[in-house]
């Protein structure tokens, strides 16, 4: 919760000032920026709340509402249950189901070098079918 007040704040001072000066940099245009504005005044208090669960999003959800100017009295219950839902979530996974993941991590015997040669294997196929997608 304090982490994405933080950035909330940030984004809310920081304003169009940091994506006009800095937004080149992350590969933030004007067209992008009003893509990515437009959609958070659709759909950013529910980002808030579900962004959580996306890997990436929930760090920056809170700098990027702020940027677009959602009042803080909107933007509160949202993050906050979206804080609440999340960390439960993986408590009451850690907690119904911790001793069952530790167990069968414990009966298989992955190297670290399968480990290191299966992301490279999947990360080589998400490559070749995104070249051929663009094909």
């Amino acid at each position: 919760m304090f982490g994405i007040t933080t950035s909330y704040f940030l984004g809310r001072m920081a304003d169009k000032f940091f994506i006009k000066k800095y937004g080149s940099w992350i590969g933030l245009d004007h067209d992008r920026w009003e893509t990515i504005h437009s959609y958070f005044i659709r759909y950013g208090k529910w980002l808030l709340l579900f962004g959580y669960f996306i890997p990436g999003v929930r760090h920056f959800s809170g700098l990027l509402v702020g940027v677009s100017r959602l009042h803080y009295l909107e933007f509160a219950p949202f993050a906050y249950s979206g804080a609440i839902i999340w960390a439960s979530t993986f408590l009451a996974i850690g907690y119904f189901f911790g001793e069952h993941c530790l167990d069968l991590l414990h009966k298989m015997d992955f190297t670290f070098t399968d480990i290191i040669v299966s992301l490279v294997v999947i990360y080589s196929l998400y490559l070749i079918v995104k070249v051929l997608l663009k094909k």
